[in-house]
């Protein structure tokens, strides 16, 4: 019976936080996942070396970065191979009865949590290249005509945002600021 350690770099809490927790629990052997949430080069190798009788020691099951279709996968797999699995935080140990419901929750939190750091990973690498996130801003120039057209002109909120094409929260947004630095008379 061998003792395998599962860390992921950075996820769910810092290596030094896993590997604290891990090796307290006297595994024999630690497999650290240094990549994004995506890959799972170190957990394949782990998964492949696994036999019968052996233990699978996490911090948490977040750890895995799956979904939850992905996560029962894996816990199906370490039955299959009759593998104890054993997440610390989570108090979970597969050769242990839970129950069903509190299971199901715990499982749920995960996906969330694991769905919540890819996306922050995802934007993270979009602004590493030089993409932008989010709405585009609105120039200069649009929000002054937005305020002329709404002060000056007297139009509807509603007929600014077509006319402008922003939407009525952002005509709202300008409309309520105070008057341009540089207001044109003639910006209409």
């Amino acid at each position: 019976m061998t003792k395998y350690g599962y860390v992921r770099k950075g996820f769910p809490t810092s290596e030094k936080d896993q590997l604290t927790g891990i090796l307290s629990y006297g595994c024999d052997e630690v497999f650290l996942e240094a990549h994004s949430l995506m890959e799972f080069r170190e957990l394949d190798i782990l998964l492949s070396v696994l036999k019968m009788g052996d233990v699978l020691v996490v911090t948490n099951l977040k750890v895995f970065g799956k979904k939850f279709q992905g996560l029962r996968s894996l816990i199906d797999l370490c039955r299959d191979k009759q593998v104890q699995l054993i997440s610390l935080e989570d108090q979970l140990d597969s050769n242990k009865a839970y129950d069903f419901f509190d299971l199901l929750d715990l499982l749920g939190r995960i996906d969330f949590a694991c769905r919540s750091e890819r996306t922050k990973q995802q934007i993270q690498l979009s602004r590493e290249i030089g993409q932008t996130i989010g709405r585009p801003a609105i120039d200069k120039k649009k929000i002054e005509r937005i305020y002329y057209l709404y002060h000056d002109k007297k139009w509807a909120m509603r007929k600014i945002a077509t006319e402008c094409d922003v939407s009525l929260g952002s005509v709202y947004k300008y409309i309520h600021q105070e008057a341009p630095c540089q207001k044109k008379e003639s910006v209409g």
